[in-house]
């Protein structure tokens, strides 16, 4: 575990590991990469060799952490195939970070950090098909041994014992609040049970005041940890687009996917493409956890935005169907404001939150709430995320 540097925020505790893993599987039973298929008029959906396509990836890919055994032996997720079809039912790729430090085995995502994959879609029926792309993160706890300064790896990943077996300590941010709801009903029996009677021995007051430190943690994991994979929703962000000349997003993906047509020829499935077609059928996602709400609504130069925290857009870009880069996320952020902020500020209630984003211009203190509730909301990521897997679902009419 290591700190992170928020801009801001006075106390800071841990942040998530990098994450070096993306899972692709087809109509495999976890739903981190799924590709699905209608049979139209039907509502069944085919088998995956009937699919028109596979999804691969370049290899090797591998740097830094690798949580490929974790995956492998907690899971049951093969990890060893690079393209999906037949009995292949899951593989991985590199979610490149741009930030990665190498030389420091406790640094890994943080905000700030951003970065792209990429994968490729490879025909195997010819025909014009609509492929959506649906891109998400979901967020683990892990206990880590870090005495001597390890490094965060599988191998310091904490165990305990399940059935008389050793299990890593290793859980869904879902699971492990639902565990310690589980947790607080048990510490508040024994809590009542000693304090009902009275005389303790020095054992029993040891007991008693271990369960009141385990239920304040627990309570505070059962609340927090569902707030944090609800907020990986909106601080790590994926577009279609960046400028490498600029540094500017564009194409913002949304909790819906993004969507893309292809026609796959008869060369194509031979695998006789051209090189701009397999060009074509190469997917890169760029993905950014900004550091600052500042850099999604501020231009570069304004005295509130840090030179080391970059804007994402300019306010002098192009509109494309009447909305810019900036303005496209910005309405969704006003719409989905529980993916972003943790606030009691009134001014980021869903009703007026749309209202103080699109006034920062003419009042620009509104920037003041806005950071401070979207850096809260990092807080509470980091002080209960520390490994972290990217999603993608594929879905295909």
């Amino acid at each position: 575990m290591q700190e992170m540097n928020m801009k801001k925020l006075s106390s800071v505790k841990i942040i998530a590991i990098a994450l070096l893993i993306i899972s692709v599987i087809a109509f495999g039973s976890l739903s981190w990469f799924t590709m699905s298929k209608e049979v139209e008029g039907s509502g069944t959906q085919m088998t995956a060799s009937d699919l028109p396509f596979e999804i691969s990836v370049e290899s090797p890919y591998i740097k830094g952490v690798d949580y490929s055994s974790i995956l492998n032996s907690h899971f049951g997720y093969n990890t060893t195939s690079h393209e999906t079809g037949g009995s292949v039912e899951a593989i991985k790729c590199l979610m490149n970070d741009v930030t990665l430090d190498t030389e420091n085995p406790m640094r890994g995502l943080q905000p700030g950090s951003y970065g792209t994959l990429t994968f490729h879609v490879k025909p195997k029926v010819t025909g014009t098909y609509e492929i959506n792309f649906n891109v998400a993160t979901t967020g683990y706890h892990a206990e880590f041994d870090l005495d001597n300064n390890q490094a965060i790896k599988p191998s310091s990943i904490k165990t305990t014992e399940v059935n008389g077996e050793d299990v890593p300590i290793f859980y869904s941010l879902t699971d492990y609040a639902t565990q310690q709801s589980e947790n607080i009903t048990a510490l508040n029996e024994t809590i009542t049970e000693l304090t009902a009677k009275g005389t303790l021995t020095d054992a029993e007051k040891k007991t008693l005041d271990d369960a009141r430190k385990e239920l304040s943690n627990a309570t505070e994991d059962s609340v927090n940890c569902p707030k944090a994979a609800r907020y990986l929703n909106g601080h790590i962000l994926f577009f279609e687009n960046w400028d490498s000349t600029t540094k500017y997003y564009s194409k913002f993906i949304p909790d819906t996917g993004f969507e893309r047509t292809y026609t796959f020829t008869a060369n194509d499935v031979a695998g006789t493409m051209s090189d701009s077609r397999k060009e074509e059928l190469t997917v890169t996602i760029y993905w950014i956890w900004p550091n600052t709400f500042g850099q999604i609504v501020l231009d570069n130069g304004n005295k509130n935005l840090s030179t080391n925290d970059p804007a994402m857009f300019s306010s002098t870009t192009t509109a494309v169907n009447g909305k810019t880069p900036r303005q496209e996320l910005t309405d969704y952020i006003s719409s989905h404001g529980s993916y972003f902020f943790e606030s009691t500020n009134t001014n980021l209630n869903e009703s007026n939150l749309a209202n103080t984003i699109n006034t920062l211009s003419t009042t620009p203190d509104n920037i003041i709430p806005l950071s401070n509730g979207y850096n809260n909301a990092d807080q509470i990521i980091g002080e209960n995320v520390q490994v972290l897997l990217a999603e993608i679902t594929v879905i295909t009419d």
